[in-house]
């Protein structure tokens, strides 16, 4: 993943090591339906010398998740958000656990702030260490979100992926010093455009499903429905698409493998994007990594920043 923090952020993490600071733990969740190619954990690869801690979000129910579920509906009283996980619990006590044992001052970064940040936090300022959080949801959803939004107070670092969200964070954290905004990356050596003949027709390609409008995409689709040249290819859950699958000129696919979703990207003519609101969209940028034109609304800031 090549993140628009620095030029090289493996050549800086590398001499701050040699300088004797303590390399960062990074603790965040992985989705199995999710591209290992993708994902704003792909930050760990340009930090080498962290320590990553990833929990799988997608587990199902275990015999022995029955007491971590029943901890997680207690701490989600004292939660700083109601997003609050059993994966998110366990990547806090993760985080908890590695700041008892480590007696050199050391940062925690939870890279998905809105599934769990409050008691690592509160554990950081217990323990002498650091904790930063990194939130990727839009501002509108952000009330929905945090149960007390004061608690972003107790992170030491506050990274934020669009321009949109400064705002309301700017709103809740008294040291407004503590934000900083770092747009998302996207690894360019995997997601490079294909060369060769042009397609047949022209396809229309739509990856993801978190708050896409997938009612609209389907007007879109009805609307040139009478152009048989023009066909959209779906990527995503069957759920978010179940409405599209009587269009004969839409076809949904879901549980790609790598590979195939890299297929995808690179044979399709355009790339459309239709959400409710966004902020950093991995698709978005893969799609134009894969050197397909985008069509979409620019529903804020962040979206032209990337266009």
């Amino acid at each position: 993943m090549r993140p628009c923090i620095t030029p090289d952020p493996r050549r800086r993490m590398s001499e701050a090591t040699r300088a004797g600071a303590t390399p960062p733990v990074l603790l965040g969740q992985y989705y199995r339906r999710h591209s290992t190619h993708s994902g704003y954990a792909r930050l760990a690869d340009a930090i080498p010398e962290a320590e990553t801690v990833l929990v799988d979000q997608s587990c199902g129910c275990r015999r022995g998740d029955i007491v971590w579920r029943g901890l997680t509906w207690l701490a989600r009283r004292g939660a700083g958000t109601r997003w609050l996980t059993l994966a998110g619990l366990r990547m806090e006590a993760a985080a908890a656990a590695r700041m008892v044992r480590r007696r050199r001052r050391c940062m925690f970064h939870l890279l998905y702030g809105e599934a769990g940040f409050a008691w690592a936090a509160r554990w950081a300022r217990h323990t002498g260490h650091m904790c930063v959080a990194t939130f990727h949801a839009p501002p509108s959803l952000m009330d929905a979100i945090l149960r007390r939004p004061q608690d972003l107070s107790l992170l030491d670092g506050v990274v934020l992926v669009g321009s949109s969200q400064v705002p309301y964070f700017e709103a809740h954290v008294r040291n407004r010093d503590a934000i900083v905004v770092i747009p998302h990356g996207v690894d360019t050596d995997y997601f490079t455009p294909l060369s060769g003949p042009p397609n047949e027709g022209f396809t229309c390609l739509s990856v993801g499903t978190f708050l896409r409008d997938y009612d609209l995409l389907g007007r879109v689709a009805d609307a040139v429905a009478d152009d048989p040249r023009i066909r959209f290819l779906i990527v995503a859950t069957p759920e978010s698409t179940r409405r599209l699958h009587d269009r004969p000129n839409v076809i949904c696919l879901s549980g790609l493998s790598d590979d195939d979703l890299l297929t995808c990207y690179r044979h399709a003519d355009a790339f459309v994007l239709t959400a409710h609101d966004l902020t950093a969209n991995n698709a978005l940028l893969e799609a134009m990594a894969c050197g397909l034109p985008i069509i979409c609304l620019l529903y804020t800031s962040d979206a032209a920043d990337e266009l």
